[in-house]
């Protein structure tokens, strides 16, 4: 079987390519970073797939994408996504791969994760209403056990007939979900520095101000609404000698004592 693993550059992007290309390269640069180049992306004719499957991924990592759907590049993204949450949530329990209620429940709460952080764009198959409530796999599990009427049902599945979107081919090397845990860790560091906007020696100055202080926070929010909801009332930290004193680099975040920590000199 012939594979072709796709990787591509700034410059790539911007040349005629398929639009799962720039799709990737959106989710390398965002908390889907660590996954997205670390997963192997396959687009040719090697594997089956019927006229509507878009994608599914294995638990080693590798996605097989429909060579003959089109679709644009932030639906590629959505897509994508979906698959890399299969990974990095750790949706891949080799004594749960044969149930059908467990395949659906990782389903609902990753098509969940997307709508919250609005990645991508869904497509129309995607829009019905979730059949559960809960915030977990576990959880989602236990409400669709309740519903027999629903149970194996391949509703948010990115491939077609019942099949899920999601296959077992053995224990994985890569530890996904340390890697998508980092990975939002990353993001968030990146988005704050990012909200600050400023060279890398500016003074302590600069970020005394509450009203700063709050835009900071407005933007982090309203880019990342999944995690801004939750840093939402946490109170920003850039004294110099605190930052110093917990040996913070470029930004931190004590979710116990709900600060983040901000080096207003960063390396």
């Amino acid at each position: 079987m012939s594979r072709k693993t796709k990787r591509y550059s700034k410059k790539q992007e911007r040349e005629v390519s398929p639009m799962y290309y720039t799709a990737l390269y959106r989710l390398q640069e965002g908390p889907f970073g660590g996954i997205a180049r670390k997963v192997r992306i396959h687009h040719d004719n090697s594997y089956p797939m019927a006229r509507g499957d878009r994608a599914y991924v294995t638990s080693q990592g590798e996605i097989y994408l429909n060579p003959h759907q089109e679709a644009p590049a932030s639906e590629w993204e959505y897509v994508l996504a979906k698959c890399m949450l299969h990974l990095g949530m750790g949706h891949f329990q080799p004594a749960r791969m044969a149930d059908p209620t467990w395949i659906q429940a990782c389903d609902c709460i990753a098509v969940q994760f997307l709508r919250d952080s609005r990645i991508g764009m869904p497509p129309d198959s995607f829009s019905a209403v979730l059949p559960v409530t809960a915030k977990t796999e576990e959880a989602a599990w236990e409400q669709l056990r309740t519903m027999p009427e629903t149970t194996g049902a391949a509703l948010f599945s990115t491939m077609t007939l019942g099949r899920p979107d999601m296959v077992w081919t053995g224990k994985s090397e890569t530890d996904y979900v340390e890697l998508f845990g980092q990975s939002l860790q990353d993001a968030l560091q990146s988005a704050v520095r990012e909200a600050a906007g400023l060279p890398k020696y500016y003074g302590y100055s600069r970020w005394d101000s509450g009203a700063y202080y709050k835009q900071l926070r407005d933007w982090f929010v309203s880019s990342y609404p999944l995690l801004g909801a939750v840093a939402a009332d946490f109170k920003v930290i850039c004294d110099p000698d605190t930052v110093r004193r917990l040996g913070v680099r470029v930004a931190a975040v004590c979710p116990q004592c709900k600060e983040i920590y901000i080096n207003p000199n960063p390396p």
